[in-house]
């Protein structure tokens, strides 16, 4: 199932501050996936060394990461690991934890919630 992002470009110039990138998660989940909560959270201070952060609901766990190494996440459905860039192969471009790419990057998780609970 390929996403529906049309003309994405990675932005892997930039890098948002840990308190920024943390905030816009907390905001999107907020507004958009209100079933989920908070089960951790961590700011290792630099963007160096980058977050964590942790949501969850009874049938999903997700985990954004930041740091050196860029931005990374990762998706528990039950005891499977499911990968975003099954939803959308521009995934391999994401490097940095920029507001474009992490922006992306919770779209598409978004959208495969949505195709996991349809209404």
């Amino acid at each position: 199932m390929e996403s529906s992002m049309v003309n994405f470009i990675a932005d892997n110039k930039s890098s948002l501050e840990n308190n920024i990138a943390l905030q816009t998660i907390k905001d999107f989940f907020q507004m958009n996936l209100v079933d989920f909560q908070i089960i951790s959270e961590i700011d290792y201070g630099s963007q160096y060394d980058g977050f964590c952060i942790v949501f969850g609901n009874e049938k999903i766990k997700a985990t954004f990461r930041s740091s050196w190494q860029g931005l990374d996440y990762e998706i528990l459905k039950g005891d499977s690991s499911i990968k975003l860039s099954d939803f959308d192969s521009e995934f391999k471009n994401i490097l940095a934890c920029s507001k474009t790419n992490l922006n992306f990057t919770l779209s598409v998780f978004k959208q495969f919630v949505d195709a996991e609970s349809p209404i």
